[in-house]
């Protein structure tokens, strides 16, 4: 996936972005092709390959922008995570519910396992063998909590959100 500077590349990775939201508005993710992507976004497939490689790369490049610097920068605790993904959820709702309804919840696992591993609160912490044991759990039980968020209405605000998950996640008390 390109993370380069060049204004034009990062401006064909939205329009690819905003083209298969705008499909997954109107069919699921698995019938959608590329070339079809492609047309849409008013890109060649070169250019789709040269950016993204796979079609997976795009949803966690939708993920991925908005999340991991707040998480990797920002964050100084764990609580400080479960905040700030508490607020992440709920300000990013419909993508997320876009996603579970699509049945593609692995992609935000991966992208917050990604964040995860390489936030420095952790990286200070534990080793790279117990930071890979505590993103992956984490990262499945935000997923998890997403699902059930989604499934659930979306309802709750962010303080019940980070409520919740400061409790299963942090302190593992019962309600």
């Amino acid at each position: 996936m390109y993370h380069g500077k060049n204004k034009t590349a990062i401006s064909s990775q939205q329009q690819i972005v905003d083209a298969l939201l705008m499909l997954m508005d109107e069919k699921p993710y698995a019938s959608i092709s590329i070339s079809e992507l492609c047309k849409a976004a008013s890109v060649s497939r070169q250019t789709f390959y040269t950016l993204f490689n796979v079609r997976d790369n795009v949803i966690l490049y939708a993920l991925h922008e908005p999340c991991c610097i707040e998480v990797c920068q920002k964050s100084h605790t764990f609580d400080d995570m479960i905040r700030y993904y508490a607020h992440y959820i709920v300000d990013n709702k419909d993508l997320l519910g876009m996603l579970v309804r699509n049945d593609i919840t692995y992609i935000i696992s991966e992208s917050f396992y990604d964040d995860l591993s390489q936030s420095p609160y952790l990286k200070e912490r534990y080793t790279d063998q117990y930071r890979d044991y505590i993103s992956r759990f984490v990262s499945g039980g935000l997923t998890g909590i997403i699902t059930s968020y989604v499934n659930q209405g979306a309802k709750e605000n962010e303080a019940t959100l980070y409520y919740i998950m400061k409790k299963l996640l942090i302190t593992g008390e019962n309600y």
